[in-house]
């Protein structure tokens, strides 16, 4: 539970806003496209639906941003497990050359 008030937080801080516009923008959108009935207001769902496209457009951004950043700790932790597999081969052969050098 307290995971989720962290998370809540930080996505309220972060990113609520971005998601409550476009979201706003796509309904708006279906209402107007919804409840077109003269040429003139056609020409604004059609500017509204340009809007959306690319708020769109910036949550894939977005999605690839967080993707890329997971990546990277992902990366991260194999280059430290990757140290930590060397140095432990590195130790089991000090300890292999020990032990042959006190059974001789």
């Amino acid at each position: 539970e307290m995971q989720f008030k962290m998370i809540a937080k930080n996505y309220l801080k972060g990113w609520f806003a971005i998601d409550l516009t476009l979201n706003s923008l796509d309904w708006i959108s279906l209402v107007i496209e919804s409840t077109d009935g003269g040429g003139g207001s056609a020409r604004t769902a059609s500017q509204a639906g340009r809007v959306v496209r690319i708020a769109r457009v910036l949550r894939v951004f977005r999605v690839a941003n967080r993707l890329r950043a997971v990546v990277s700790k992902v990366n991260t932790g194999m280059q430290r497990f990757i140290y930590l597999q060397q140095a432990l081969q590195i130790l089991i052969v000090v300890i292999w050359i020990n032990h042959l050098i006190g059974c001789l």
